[in-house]
């Protein structure tokens, strides 16, 4: 039971694992610059299973990439400003191709390239989590002389906050002022 229990260990972590058939190493966002049709920070708003073969060119050679999931992606900056809205791209999910994998309702700097088919981008591309992002952020920062921040509403919860107990408190005051007054004039005309 015991020599059992230890053979089924080893397979339940291959089995519970992401596998990834491409070996491509982490390609340079330097070296992409200039071959990617754009680079996008957004969201990934939906996702659905999509098999796609689609063809591109590159260095007058024609190329194929084969993806399994297509995701829309809510697109809130991009550095080549070719891209924006929702925007439909080819990717992955959970191996067996190189497409690149992504989670919905997460954030990611996205490395875009298009083909006959639409946008796509590939697992060797870089592609991260936003959060991930610092140094691919300013280095196209600086490549394309654009000031990506993100757009941070957290803070306007607190100030919204002050700013309506302010104003309740001044509707208050005044109201309580207005009835002093009233009920003040009404005490002297009919002494």
């Amino acid at each position: 039971m015991i020599i059992k229990k230890i053979f089924a260990l080893p397979l339940l972590l291959i089995v519970s694992v992401k596998v990834y058939p491409c070996k491509c190493g982490h390609i340079s966002i330097s070296r992409e610059v200039d071959a990617a049709y754009d680079f996008v920070i957004g969201k990934i708003t939906e996702e659905k299973e999509d098999p796609v073969t689609c063809f591109y060119e590159r260095e007058d050679n024609l190329h194929e990439n084969y993806t399994t999931y297509s995701y829309s992606l809510d697109v809130e900056f991009s550095y080549k400003e070719k891209l924006c809205g929702l925007e439909n791209i080819l990717g992955s999910k959970y191996g067996g191709n190189c497409g690149a994998y992504f989670e919905k309702g997460k954030t990611y700097l996205i490395t875009i390239y298009k083909c006959d088919r639409g946008y796509y981008t590939f697992m060797c591309s870089n592609n991260d989590l936003l959060s991930e992002s610092h140094y691919e952020i300013g280095y196209l920062d600086k490549y394309f002389h654009k000031n990506y921040r993100p757009l941070k509403l957290e803070f306007l919860i607190p100030v919204a906050l002050l700013s309506l107990t302010m104003l309740s408190t001044s509707v208050i005051v005044v109201f309580r002022y207005f009835m002093y007054r009233t009920r003040r004039s009404r005490k002297f005309r009919f002494d």
